[in-house]
């Protein structure tokens, strides 16, 4: 099935949200009464792991991708499907999402769907980076769907109401005890505005720092989102104590597994694809670890209702551009 040209003409509209399944203007397959059943995950080399983290990062508003014969790689509906599959395969799942989950214009219609889209995927945490904080505290507050956790360790409104953020997110598997903070670097935030500045509270790596070696000391095993550059991510892996340092504020994923002193450092971003981060643990440490990049692909099982957000987005856009909506052409010359 190829692109119809009133979808295509949609998702230029709305800033490349891409085409797909939409309203009632073409036909599919009847949905399903029940989601499909999860799809096999390849084993990991480690063995059976103790906790898997699924993380993603640098969605930009893209909610569902072109339904054509070349398929592209994401969209939320198969991400939700990877998702599932994984939870059911691993005992211990743990989804994260490094931020910029929000379009890159403050405005941009996709930014009512998205989070809303997260929460039906079922995130457990997700961290507020640049272009969540472009929004503005007061708007930012307001789209903030229920469901997930809203993490944001180093950055928070300088005044106004408070905020459904957390400064830590933790979690317990068994013996395991999981925290997870994070770092909104100063490079992230280069083309803020004097008065978007003003608006934030911002603190450092050495604030963040404290934050862990408390955590720590309770026998927290800690990973540490370092939203910035790549420097900035590996600074923050030397100069903390955290056991996982994942740098989110990428646009693509990197499938290298490195260690920096005693730290693991991994980076997720882009829409194409999942982070996958297995660790297995001995007496609280991390004893072995697999990463892998997983392809947001037609292998995972869509969910239906990620479909249906997608079908709201792509109605409500449609009635925004109707002939009839639209402002007169100017008279031609004469």
């Amino acid at each position: 099935m190829r692109c119809t040209p009133l979808l295509i003409a949609l998702a230029a509209a709305a800033g490349a949200a891409g085409c797909g399944p939409g309203g009632a203007e073409f036909s599919r397959a009847p949905r399903p009464a029940e989601p499909p059943p999860p799809a096999p995950v390849q084993p990991f080399a480690i063995g059976r792991p103790d906790l898997v983290l699924l993380v993603t990062g640098g969605t930009g508003g893209a909610l569902e991708v072109c339904d054509c014969e070349d398929a592209k790689l994401g969209g939320l509906a198969r991400r939700s499907g990877l998702v599932r599959s994984y939870r059911a395969a691993v005992e211990h799942a743990f989804l994260l999402d490094t931020g910029d989950v929000l379009a890159i214009w403050p405005d941009d219609l996709r930014n009512d769907y998205v989070l809303t889209g997260y929460a039906r995927v079922g995130y457990d945490a997700v961290v507020l980076a640049d272009r969540e904080w472009a929004v503005g505290p007061a708007k930012l507050r307001a789209r903030l769907a229920a469901g997930p956790e809203y993490l944001s360790t180093s950055v928070a409104p300088a005044d106004g109401p408070a905020m459904p953020i957390r400064t830590v997110v933790t979690r317990r598997f068994g013996d395991v005890k999981l925290a997870v903070v994070s770092h909104l670097g100063d490079d992230a935030l280069m083309f803020f505005s004097g008065e978007q500045l003003g608006e934030l509270r911002r603190s450092g790596v050495e604030d963040v720092e404290a934050l862990i070696s408390r955590l720590k000391a309770d026998g927290h095993l800690v990973v540490l989102v370092s939203h910035g550059s790549r420097d900035a991510a590996a600074a923050a892996a030397r100069r903390t104590t955290a056991d996982v340092v994942i740098r989110g504020h990428a646009q693509v994923g990197d499938e290298g597994l490195r260690r920096v002193g005693g730290c693991l450092l991994v980076q997720a971003g882009g829409a194409e694809a999942v982070g996958v981060l297995a660790l297995r643990l001995e007496g609280g440490r991390i004893a072995a670890a697999e990463w892998r990049l997983e392809p947001v692909d037609a292998r995972w099982p869509i969910d239906a209702r990620l479909i249906e957000l997608f079908e709201a987005f792509v109605q409500r856009l449609s009635a925004s551009t109707r002939p009839a909506e639209r402002p007169a052409p100017p008279a031609a010359a004469r």
